[in-house]
């Protein structure tokens, strides 16, 4: 009766903390048998498996989500090669029972993915005759953001790359100017277009786009008394049951 020896193969975390998990197949060849499929899950060792005493070459299939860093033999005399790039080690198996066993370690850290998206704050800022808590909306990566004069948008997460803000129009204001902080994600901007192109990066810096806004004069007047027009030419609309009206031939002036 031919000997036979035993190996077992074990699958651990580089770090206690490290949040590798699930299953890994390793791959058991010995010269004149059949390679062997074997898979370990993390954290613990597989079923001692029989094998001719000799030489047994262990390969751990490539997993995207896992980093190979160390492989271990004992006894430590039994380890012939290793070559943590490839995964693969070779060891000795000796005949014996399972207290005479070779046992292969692999140890591995989980690969963080790097990071698809990044994050962006539309922020306005209120210009001449525009009044703070007045809502204006943005359009930006095709969501809509609803950010009030004085205030900032809460942080939004969207994809890398370049990123188009636009401002929806208002009649009665004007986009005078665009602040992008870090400066340098400016791709392009466009004041008549209310709108700026930025270049999101994929890490932890917030991208924040400033739009400034300033009244612009309109002709005309509503049909009520100028009291009221003027004061609906400070709000910039026409107040409930009135309607913009040019009968009166008067324009009313830009308020200070």
């Amino acid at each position: 009766m031919i000997p036979k020896g035993y190996l077992e193969v074990c699958k651990a975390k580089h770090r206690e903390n490290d949040k590798l998990s699930g299953y890994v197949s390793f791959t058991v060849s010995q010269n004149g048998s059949q390679p062997q499929t074997v898979s370990v899950r993390v954290g613990a060792c597989s079923m001692p498996i029989q094998l001719n005493p000799g030489r047994a070459t262990i390969t751990e299939v490539a997993n995207s989500a896992a980093e190979l860093v160390e492989i271990e033999v004992v006894p430590e005399e039994r380890l012939e090669t290793k070559d943590v790039g490839n995964r693969t080690v070779t060891v000795e198996i000796v005949a014996g029972g399972r207290s005479t066993q070779t046992m292969v370690t692999f140890i591995n850290k989980k690969v963080i993915p790097p990071p698809t998206n990044g994050w962006v704050k539309i922020c306005k800022r209120s210009g001449h005759g525009v009044h703070d808590g007045t809502p204006f909306i943005f359009s930006v990566g095709g969501k809509t953001v609803e950010v009030q004069a004085g205030e900032c948008s809460a942080r939004q997460t969207v994809p890398f790359g370049d990123l188009t803000v636009t401002e929806q129009a208002v009649p009665w204001t004007q986009v005078s100017q665009i602040d992008v902080d870090p400066p340098e994600a400016v791709v392009s901007s466009n004041l008549l277009q209310r709108t700026a192109t930025v270049k999101v990066k994929a890490d932890r810096v917030v991208t924040e786009v400033e739009f400034t806004n300033k009244a612009t004069p309109t002709r005309g007047s509503c049909s009520s008394s100028p009291a009221t027009s003027l004061t609906c030419w400070r709000r910039r609309c026409c107040l409930p049951g009135s309607s913009p009206s040019t009968a009166s031939g008067r324009s009313w002036p830009r308020p200070p």
